[in-house]
């Protein structure tokens, strides 16, 4: 429902002391994506000459247990999915996903020339895979694992299982086995008051989901 809002430009102005700020960042919040180089990294995101307008995408990738799995949450019509079906699509994504995965995402941890190799290897072996990742909305990492306390959560929040998460993508939210819930997020296009201002209309409640338009198509991405 945010990214609706963002294509939209419904989103009002963040104020610092009474004057509004410039809210160009949001245009890269949803299905941004950092791309290793052997030089230097670039960015694909929507709102580009290579990629103009809104993204048009909608998915997200759920990572469990080293698995990657495509969760659609905005019907083909553009009506976001309720709460209940895309929390219907979750279990499913639990339930097929009883083993450990390939954990392709320990990828994204190597040094970034190393990284830029592997992903041209991954990308002829399988571009339809990396194109689900890269262009999805965001990433939702599912981990069984309950934080002992805040210190081991945040721990968890920036590393974790690394095989179960996407770090070069802009977010990824990550839920714990109890319900403990933060964000791991990338800055090469936004800065923290920007996904701030995300989190904070989710907290606030000011983005749930309507009605919904039937069950949440899940399909596991295969590498």
């Amino acid at each position: 429902a945010y990214k609706l809002r963002i294509d939209a430009q419904e989103v009002p102005p963040a104020t610092l002391r009474g004057t509004p700020l410039s809210m160009v960042q949001l245009k890269f919040l949803f299905s941004a994506c950092r791309i290793p180089g052997v030089e230097i990294d670039s960015s694909r995101t929507p709102y580009t000459p290579q990629w103009p307008g809104p993204s048009t995408e909608r998915h997200v990738v759920v990572f469990h247990a080293g698995h990657a799995v495509r969760l659609d949450v905005i019907a083909p019509d553009g009506t976001p999915h309720s709460a209940a079906e895309i929390a219907d699509g979750l279990r499913a994504v639990l339930a097929a996903t009883p083993g450990r995965g390939d954990a392709v995402g320990h990828l994204t941890t190597k040094a970034r020339a190393d990284w830029a190799a592997s992903r041209e290897a991954l990308r002829a072996r399988n571009a339809d895979a990396l194109e689900t990742v890269e262009t999805a909305l965001f990433c939702v990492a599912l981990e069984d694992a309950v934080p002992a306390s805040p210190q081991e959560a945040c721990d968890r929040l920036l590393h974790g299982d690394s095989g179960s998460r996407w770090f070069d993508k802009s977010l990824t939210l990550v839920v714990f086995g109890d319900g403990t819930a933060g964000l791991n997020g990338e800055h090469c296009e936004l800065d923290g008051t920007t996904v701030v201002g995300f989190i904070d209309a989710i907290l606030g409640g000011a983005e749930r989901a309507g009605p919904g338009a039937g069950p949440a198509a899940v399909t596991p991405v295969t590498w």
